[in-house]
């Protein structure tokens, strides 16, 4: 994403907070279409809903490609709370699954970030925070907040990664 457009974005959003969330989406020349879901915004930094990519490209692509992928952006997101690794790859789903690593544990709390990477049925990168706690079950999904600089880094370097031609 062009960083003037995600400057005009943030600066076009600047000062909300909620209720609802609000979207700035970009498409690339590649075909690449990105989004940033924002609860809030302010001037410095962001309320962070989930960050998604959908690259049509990556349709039905060898699965190999789908897991480069993945290797490449574990190397080249290192600005988050938590590094990231690759957890489980599912080569018949056409999907990886990269997750924090490790995790940030507090007591029976746990948080981490979880990024999905799928060819089908077209190339999708998606970007959440979840809580669990060991006292209840399942997982919630919870904002994650970046300060502008990291999210454009993040949407960078997801441009610079993505395997499109």
């Amino acid at each position: 994403m062009p960083l003037s457009h995600l400057d005009a974005e943030l600066a076009r959003l600047a000062g909300f907070s909620g209720p609802g969330t609000r979207t700035a989406s970009h498409v690339d020349p590649r075909g690449l279409t990105v989004e940033a879901e924002f609860t809030a915004v302010d001037s410095m930094s962001s309320a962070v809903r989930e960050v998604r990519a959908d690259a049509p490209a990556l349709s039905g692509c060898p699965f190999a490609t789908v897991e480069q992928w993945a290797a490449d952006l574990t190397v080249r997101i290192t600005y988050l709370l938590e590094g990231l690794g690759v957890i489980e790859l599912d080569p018949s789903a056409g999907e990886v699954q990269i997750r924090s690593t490790p995790p940030d544990r507090q007591g029976t709390q746990t948080q981490y970030y979880e990024i999905l990477l799928n060819r089908n049925p077209a190339g999708q990168f998606v970007l959440k925070r979840y809580w669990t706690d060991k006292t209840s079950t399942g997982r919630v999904p919870v904002d994650f907040q970046l300060t502008h600089d990291q999210l454009k880094k993040l949407i960078a370097d997801l441009l610079a990664t993505a395997p499109i031609p």
